[in-house]
């Protein structure tokens, strides 16, 4: 067309009965400019059938021919719509593992005058091209690497892009270990499940327990000790190595995973100073404690699951134990953790009974625990503020002592955990108490 269209010159150019084609109106003149560059990029406005038009120049004052014309008639070819990519004939893009010759093909497109394959992500990858054509691909694979082919149909400046990513399976794919959560006596067997076909057991680990062998599958596990074993299998297949794991427990908790923990981090402590014991290794869904305090002389304690609350009005050494249950049972031994009781000094504070339901005392003791009178501590001593909150801080009694005493009911408080805190100038206090209903 634009060769023809050289062929034109004037100054305007009236279009005759244009068929199927945009930017030109029967009957109307045209600039020269504008109408060369419409007529070198004729576009259609339909997808099939023929755009025609009949092009006449004319002078300047539209007033006459000069005699040039041009007719022009095309077919409309439109480039067709490609349909998806397959692999060996089918849809799947998984690709199992291992070197294998592998077929991809395209169907033709309508009208496509060209067509090109793009295979650098899979050859970048290991594959290598065999033979190809213009809608079929061999190549042969890596073995265990997949990437993404794109094949193309063209036709001038339009062309379809279709693409086929290729997947490999994991190493060990759907193999998981089955058996039981627990070995508590006695042996177990502990087997790799969905093994892929043509995978093997290369070895197995396991803590506090042993194996009758380090390939075989089923393993079976005696224990050897107590704790939380993981117990892992190394997989080889065509795809490569792959571990699998699960978490068996083995026999009842060890002292170390019961092992207590203070408050503070010290072991040593103050007269009056509540302090929590905890075992902090384990979950609270553990299911029973059994806590045990030794100490020479008076204190108040109680516990809640893996934490113990523990004062004294009195100086000493003691220890406290605790035993934790769990499915394989009690444990012979208890964790144990050796504290010291100092005398340090000051005002101190007892509050009874704890735990409580109806009544709390709170009285006003020395280093030994002899109470201290208004006469004893003197005309100018101030008595003590307190409040019992809970744990966000929440005011559910407060006042201030009258002779060095306070006496608060505390019936109508839910049942919990809550904190005495007693002040008198800078001596300050915060004791545990337990309610109950």
């Amino acid at each position: 067309m634009e060769s023809t269209a050289n062929n034109l010159y004037g100054c305007l150019v009236r279009v005759e009965n244009p068929q199927n084609i945009e930017a030109f109106a029967d009957g109307l003149a045209y600039d020269m400019p504008w109408a060369y560059n419409a007529m070198g990029a004729l576009k259609p406005k339909t997808t099939s059938g023929t755009m025609s038009a009949k092009f006449k120049t004319r002078n300047c004052y539209y007033s006459s021919s000069n005699g040039i014309e041009l007719s022009f008639s095309a077919p409309i070819v439109t480039l067709g719509t490609a349909s998806p990519l397959s692999m060996n004939g089918q849809s799947n893009s998984e690709l199992s593992c291992g070197a294998q010759s592998v077929t991809f093909s395209a169907s033709g497109v309508n009208n496509a005058t060209s067509y090109e394959w793009n295979t650098s992500s899979l050859t970048n990858a290991g594959w290598s091209v065999v033979s190809q054509s213009t809608t079929s691909l061999t190549m042969t694979s890596s073995s265990n690497s997949g990437g993404t082919l794109t094949w193309k149909a063209k036709r001038d400046c339009k062309e379809e892009v279709r693409s086929f990513a290729v997947t490999r399976p994991a190493p060990g794919s759907g193999a998981f270990i089955s058996g039981d959560n627990s070995i508590c006596s006695g042996s177990k067997e502990y087997t790799v499940t969905n093994l892929p076909s043509g995978a093997s057991i290369t070895g197995w680990s396991h803590q506090y327990l042993s194996g009758n062998c380090t390939t075989c599958n089923p393993i079976t596990l005696t224990p050897s000790g107590s704790g939380q074993s993981f117990i892992s299998a190394t997989i080889s297949d065509n795809c490569g190595t792959a571990t699998k794991s699960r978490i068996v427990r083995v026999g009842t908790y060890s002292q170390s995973e019961m092992a207590l923990s203070i408050n503070g981090g010290s072991n040593t402590f103050c007269t009056n100073q509540q302090v929590q014991f905890s075992c902090t290794m384990l979950s609270n869904s553990s299911s029973d404690y059994q806590w045990q305090v030794y100490y020479p002389s008076g204190y108040s304690g109680s516990y809640d699951r893996n934490t113990y609350f523990f004062s004294t009005f009195s100086a000493g050494s003691g220890s406290a134990t605790v035993r934790v249950q769990n499915v394989c049972g009690w444990p012979s031994m208890p964790a144990a953790y050796n504290f010291n009781v100092n005398s340090c000094g000051g005002f101190r504070y007892r509050a009874s009974p704890n735990p409580t339901k109806d009544q709390l005392t709170v009285e006003t003791i020395d280093e030994t625990g002899k109470l201290i009178s208004l006469q004893d501590a003197g005309p100018n001593q101030a008595e003590f503020t307190y409040q019992l909150v809970n744990e966000k801080g929440k005011i559910f009694r407060e006042g201030t002592s009258r002779n060095w005493k306070v006496e608060t009911n505390v019936k109508g408080i839910p049942k919990g955990i809550y904190f005495l805190k007693v002040t008198n100038g800078t001596d300050k206090d915060q004791q545990q108490i337990a309610i109950e209903e």
